[in-house]
Formats: structure tokens, C-alpha cells, sequence
């Protein structure tokens, strides 16, 4: 205002210039984004953000170019050469544009935040340029701040800000500056200071700064942000923390307030704090807020400050809320407290400023559905099968995670990949912030609604090229789920087709197991699928397989035996010839070398098709257990993979508990020990209540319980023993565990 500048020049990337008179609009309200976005040559994609609030010196330089009728423009680097500034390959997705990385972390700094006691960059920063600043003459406050900034650019020497881009955005930024003034004769910068005293040195030097020869084209768009987004405690590396706290100064401040504003915005947010704990139960009287307000401003006198600022509100409440040392109580009083000095404002833009469809589409659904906009989580409980509106959202929410932008995450419900309704009612927490809407506009690419971007992402995994049989089945579920009817007849037909080059038995086996699963619960979500031939031809295979497959190690032998047990069930469909899987599992167990979890498996399946009786399954048990040291180790697997399939053997026949005993009695304590980590495995498939049923099988084919334990256990010892089983067991039946 004292300036009157004829041109305002701000650093921010030059071709976003075209979005400047949407992001002065009157109709938006902070915070707001520039979202940024370039794919290179090798379809790599970047992308970064220029968050503002109402109080980013850039945001009030616009506003107040755009009110005045003054030219205004962005006049560093375009985005399309930035993006590969300054960032490693861990940084180039969702950066901050803005990045005080070299000022914070400059020595000059960390010596002055130990020369004005301030524990950090941020306390510093409040100290000089806030708090004390906010009384100083605009010459002085220019002075300190010139001086801050060039000091902090002497620690590093010029190859580092070279290759960091410094250099290469400073040439351009001059560049632009020098034009502005032989066009306009006051001219307004506005850049980061770390880069200031290098541009009036550019500016006035006889050399002439190159620009680059050419700029590929970037993506931007506007959108909204939060308060959560913009503070530098949760990730926005130029940002200031606790936004909302220097909202409420920034709002207080006039000319006649300017030695009260950050007193009561302390006393505003002590307020707002001592609300919020005393909703969750924590109880703060008004007395210990008046003590926290005095111990505040207290501090701000010993410290050489103006008024209290956030630290000295933070260590007021510190100090007269936490009376003992830190706890989980006093550990979610200042939890409590950062979150209210963040604030869950979000903000929104003009509905002039250029928004990709599928964002529109997006905001457009979440609104007819009544969810909520903002970063807090919110949950949602959905009941597919009885109401149609909440399918129709579930229907939505599975088609953003499909599209991986991030909204929302099913906490429980069907998990249809992996097989299991055993939870039918969904329950999901969602929250929407600047990340969700910067990847929907990741993906626009792929449509201008939901419904399209999903339908051409299918589209292009079915397209990827050759894929097995469990690809296409699995991405069948999912179209299935989402209710993209459209694609099932497709999808069945390159199932069948991949039949043929799909030798993977896995593949095939999963295929199977899911196209069996869509036809069982087609009917929960409304849908039809004729799969039963293709499920014939994928079983076949898979059966043929069989007999060959061999396990690398003991996790692949227990993945085997669990695809071994699927397909059995695909071959007790009424519609399925299981006498073609009976076939392949005797071939199994006739081979020598086959791994022992799934040889278990095998002959625990032949006992329950009623082709191997208890006496063979005794005999292949007592291959293991009279065999080699390594075969003899092996024989815990063996029982595990056929207690997987077969757990009943044990209780339907007394012959296989005695045999198997009598089998265990005769190892020498070397071979047992060696045996007895995998038995015990073997023995977790049974319940409690079974184990207790074994127990006592066990003890009556070998006599009475208290003569077998005499010889072993002191009598008083077995007495003590035998009254805390009987109260152990009690309790226990008595809550129906027993």
C-alpha cells in the first residue's frame, strides 16, 4: 500500500499464469492448491503443490494485484523443468513446491536458534519476524529479514545450489524481472529469501541470465486444501505449523490491535483447547486456563517477546495441566491441543477455475451420497444386502480403491479377492484432502466420471498383454463387485483363452476357486455368471497337473497342499466329475519324494473320499515315523498337511490314537525332539475342547492318568496340578469354552 507498485511479480512457476484470476477470486475460500503435474518422455509422472493460505505472502500479493488493477504474474521456472529439480526419485511424487530445506537447515540458523534460546527453526522464525516484527517499521523488517536470509545462504557453496536448481531458477526469475522494469516503473517482487539476495545481483549485473531453450507443457489446476495439508509438523516443508493459531492473528490484526493480536488469539485457543479435552473427559477447570494464560505470558516477558506466541501458549498449558510426569493422559491433553492450533479447515475454490470432469464427477457423487468433505476420518456402515442406496455406495467407494486415489478403506466387510463373506456388513473410514484430489486428477486421463475411469482402467489390464487364468478371474471379481456387468462375458472369454498357455498350476487352481466363489455369492451382488463350462476346462487341467507338482521349500509345500484342498472343493460341485481329482491324488501319493505337508494333505482328502482307509493311513504315518533321521522329521509335517485335510480321523477311529501313540512311544528322545516343533503345529488345527477329547483318548488306550504321572511328578506337585486343571476347566465351561 505505501509502495504502489505498477507490476507484482511473484515466485511461483510461470505457466500457471492463466490461473492467477481464478486464484484471487473473492469466491474462494483458503486454503487452497495449485496442483501441479508432468509426464516426461519416459511416462514418468511428477507432481508437486503450492499450497496458500489467507496469510502466504503470494495469496495477498495476488488478491491485492488482482483488486487493484495492477499486473501480476508467476516468474520462476515452469513447472515442466522444475520437476526434476531438486528432487530424488523418493521426492518427485506430491512435493512441495515451496521448500525452506536450505534455510532451516542452514549452520547460521541452528547458531542463532541457540544464540535466541528457540528450540527450532519455527520458534526462531515466530520470535523475530512475528512476534517482534509485527511492531517494526516496514524498513526495519525488510533490514532483519535481508540479513537473515543472505546470512543463511552463505553455508553452502555454489555447486550445491547448481545442482539443487537454485542457480538455474534465479537466471530465469531475473530474467523476467528486468522485462517487468523496462516496462513498469515500480515493481513489486515477491520470492522466498533464500533467493533474494542472489536476484538483485542477477538484476543489476551487465551479464544477461539465459533462459532454457525450450518448456514442455505441465498440467495445473486449483484446488482445495486443509489445515492439516499446510502445517509443517504433518509434512508441507515450507509451511508454518499450527495454521489456524496464526489465522486467528493474521484476522486480529489492525491497525489498532497490533500489540493484543497474538495475546488473544492465546486466550481464544486456550479456550477452544479446554473445550475439546474437556469433551473427551479430560477435565480442565477455568482457573488452570487463567494459569495457563499468566504462565504464557509470563514466559513471553522473560523471553524479550512482544506477546505470547503458540510456544508460550504450548508451554503454559504444559505447565499448568500436567501435574505429574508425561502419561497417556497427558499425552492426549497436548495431542489434543496441537490439533486444535492445526485446525480441520478445509478450504474450496471458485467455480470458475478450470476442474478436470473426474474431479467434478467426484465431488459431485460424495455430495448426492451426503458424505463429508473434510481431512478428519469419518466412518461409514454400509448394508449391502438390505439396502439398495448403501450397494450403490459401496459400489462407489470399491471403484475409487479400484482407481487407488486414496478416499476411502474398508476396515471390515467381504473381502471378495480373497474369498471370505464371512462379513457382510461393511464398515469404512473415508476423509478427503488435497492428496485425494490431486491423484483423481492423476487418473483423469482415464475418464470424465467414475464409472469411465474405472471401465478404461479394466479396459487396460485386460489389455496388458498375456495374463494367466487368475489375472483375468480376479479382475472378473472386481468388475463383478463394482457392478461393470459389461465386461463379464469378455473377461470369461480371456479365460478360456489363456486356459491353453496357462501352465502355472497356482493360476489355475485360484481361477478355478473363483470362478466357483462368483457363482455361489452371484447372488448377493445381483449378478449372473455363466462360467460352468470354463470351470470345467480350468478343473481338468489343473487335476492333470496334479500328480507332478513339486514343493521348493516348506512354505511352497504348505501353498500346495492349500491349493491341493481348493481344488478338491471345486470337484465336489455336483456339476464337476471328481473322479477325475480321486485319480490325480492316488497318482500323488504312489510317488516317492513328495513333499510331506502336502502328501498329508493328500491322504487326509483320499480318507474323506473313502479311497484310503485308517489302517493305509496308519501305514503312510508309519513310513515317516519308522524311517530315517530326515524322514522322521518330516512326520510332524505329514500329520499337519493330513490333519488339514482329515481332522475327524483321530475321533472316528480309536485305532488310528493307539496306533499313533504306540507309533510316537517307540522314537528315542533324538528323533521325538527333533519331530516335536511340527507335531505341535499339527496339533493347533484341533479346538480346545478337541485336545481335551485327545487327552483323553490318549490316557485311556495307555491307563489310568494318575499311575502314568506318579513315577514323574512329586504327589503334592500332581495334587496342585490336578485342582488348577479342575478350576481352569471350570471357568472355562462355565463361558461355554469347554
Amino acid at each position: 500500500a505505501e509502495y504502489q507498485p505498477d507490476a507484482i511479480l511473484i515466485e511461483g512457476p510461470a505457466d500457471t499464469n492463466h490461473l492467477l484470476a481464478h486464484i484471487a477470486d473473492e469466491a474462494n475460500r483458503a486454503p487452497i492448491c495449485i496442483y501441479y503435474a508432468y509426464t516426461n518422455e519416459e511416462q514418468e509422472r511428477t507432481s508437486c503443490y503450492f499450497p496458500m493460505l489467507d496469510y502466504s505472502p503470494e495469496l495477498a500479493a495476488l488478491r491485492h494485484g488482482f483488486a487493484n488493477g495492477i499486473h501480476t504474474a508467476f516468474i520462476d521456472l515452469p513447472y515442466s523443468i522444475l520437476a526434476d529439480k531438486g528432487l530424488d526419485d523418493d521426492e518427485k511424487l506430491n512435493a512441495s513446491y515451496n521448500n525452506d530445506y536450505f534455510m532451516a537447515r542452514s549452520r547460521y540458523i541452528e547458531a542463532l536458534c541457540k544464540k535466541q534460546n528457540c528450540r527450532n527453526y519455527a520458534e526462531l522464525w515466530e520470535s523475530m519476524f512475528e512476534l517482534n516484527g509485527i511492531g517494526m517499521s516496514t524498513e526495519e523488517f525488510v533490514r532483519n529479514m535481508l540479513a537473515f536470509c543472505y546470512f543463511s545462504r552463505l553455508d553452502y557453496p555454489e555447486d550445491v545450489l547448481k545442482d539443487e536448481g537454485c542457480l538455474e531458477r534465479e537466471a530465469y526469475m531475473a530474467v523476467e524481472i528486468r522485462k517487468a522494469m523496462q516496462n513498469h516503473k515500480k515493481v513489486l517482487v515477491i520470492t522466498g529469501g533464500f533467493h533474494t539476495g542472489a536476484l538483485l545481483k542477477l538484476i543489476y549485473s551487465k551479464d544477461k541470465p539465459a533462459k532454457p531453450a525450450s518448456m514442455p507443457v505441465s498440467e495445473s489446476y486449483l484446488i482445495p486444501y486443509s489445515y492439516e495439508e499446510s502445517d509443517s509438523l504433518m509434512g508441507y516443508a515450507s509451511g508454518m505449523p499450527y495454521p489456524a493459531f496464526y489465522q486467528r492473528v493474521h484476522s486480529n490484526i489492525t491497525d489498532s490491535t497490533l500489540d493484543t493480536a497474538f495475546d488473544e488469539a492465546v486466550m481464544h485457543y486456550l479456550i477452544l483447547t479446554g473445550q475439546a479435552l474437556r469433551a473427551k473427559g479430560i477435565n480442565i477447570s477455568i482457573s488452570e486456563e487463567t494459569a495457563a494464560f499468566v504462565q504464557g505470558r509470563g514466559l513471553a516477558d522473560l523471553r524479550g517477546k512482544r506477546q505470547a506466541g503458540v510456544y508460550e501458549l504450548l508451554d503454559g498449558i504444559t505447565s499448568a495441566y500436567i501435574k505429574s510426569e508425561l502419561n497417556v493422559v497427558s499425552s492426549e491433553l497436548m495431542r489434543t491441543c496441537k490439533t486444535v492450533l492445526r485446525g480441520t479447515q478445509t478450504g474450496s475454490v471458485t467455480d470458475k477455475a478450470d476442474i478436470v470432469p473426474l474431479l467434478k464427477d467426484f465431488w459431485a457423487t460424495v455430495k448426492h451420497y451426503g458424505l463429508k468433505t473434510g481431512t478428519v476420518k469419518q466412518e461409514l456402515a454400509l448394508d449391502i444386502l438390505s439396502n439398495t442406496r448403501h450397494r450403490q455406495m459401496s459400489i462407489f467407494l470399491r471403484r475409487l480403491e479400484f482407481l487407488g486415489v486414496g478416499f476411502a478403506e474398508m476396515v471390515t466387510g467381504p473381502d471378495y479377492r480373497a474369498q471370505d463373506t464371512s462379513r457382510v456388513r461393511e464398515r469404512w473410514l473415508y476423509a478427503h484432502n488435497a492428496k485425494v484430489n490431486a491423484r483423481i486428477i492423476d487418473v483423469s486421463y482415464l475418464g470424465g466420471s467414475v464409472q469411465e475411469a474405472t471401465s478404461n482402467l479394466i479396459n487396460k489390464q485386460q489389455d496388458a498383454g498375456s495374463q494367466s487364468c487368475a489375472a483375468y478371474a480376479t479382475l472378473l471379481v472386481d468388475v463383478i463387485v463394482m457392478d461393470l456387468p459389461s465386461f463379464v462375458a469378455p473377461l470369461l472369454e480371456q479365460v478360456r483363452t489363456a486356459i491353453t498357455e496357462d501352465g502355472a498350476f497356482d493360476s489355475l487352481v485360484q481361477a478355478a476357486s473363483k470362478l466357483m466363489f462368483i457363482e455361489q455369492i452371484a447372488w448377493m451382488l445381483n449378478s449372473k455368471l455363466d462360467s460352468l463350462d470354463i470351470l470345467t476346462l480350468i478343473y481338468a487341467k489343473a487335476a492333470s497337473m496334479l500328480p507332478y507338482i513339486t514343493a521348493k521349500d516348506e512354505n511352497d509345500d504348505k501353498q500346495l497342499a492349500k491349493l491341493t484342498k481348493s481344488l478338491y472343493q471345486v470337484a465336489m460341485l455336483d456339476i464337476i466329475d471328481g473322479s477325475i481329482f480321486d485319480e490325480a491324488l492316488l497318482e500323488l501319493v504312489s510317488k516317492d519324494n513328495v513333499s510331506p505337508y502336502l502328501y498329508g494333505t493328500a491322504c487326509g482328502l483320499l480318507y474323506s473320499r473313502e479311497l484310503l482307509t485308517v489302517e493305509a493311513v496308519l501305514q503312510h504315518t508309519n513310513a515317516y515315523l519308522a524311517g530315517t533321521g530326515d524322514m522322521v522329521i518330516k512326520a510332524g509335517l505329514f500329520l499337519g498337511g493330513l490333519f488339514y485335510t482329515a481332522w475327524d480321523i483321530i475321533f472316528h477311529h480309536d485305532d488310528f490314537v493307539s496306533g499313533l501313540s504306540n507309533m510316537l512311544q517307540s522314537l528315542d528322545q533324538e528323533a521325538f525332539m527333533g519331530m516335536l516343533p511340527d507335531l505341535r503345529l499339527a496339533f493347533s488345527t484341533f479346538t480346545p475342547s478337541s485336545i481335551n477329547r485327545i487327552a483323553e483318548m490318549v490316557s485311556q488306550s495307555l491307563g489310568d492318568v494318575a499311575t502314568i504321572t506318579y513315577d514323574v511328578v512329586p504327589e503334592p506337585l500332581l495334587q496342585q496340578g490336578i485342582a488348577l486343571d479342575s478350576f481352569i476347566a471350570d471357568k472355562l465351561s462355565a463361558r461355554g469354552l469347554l
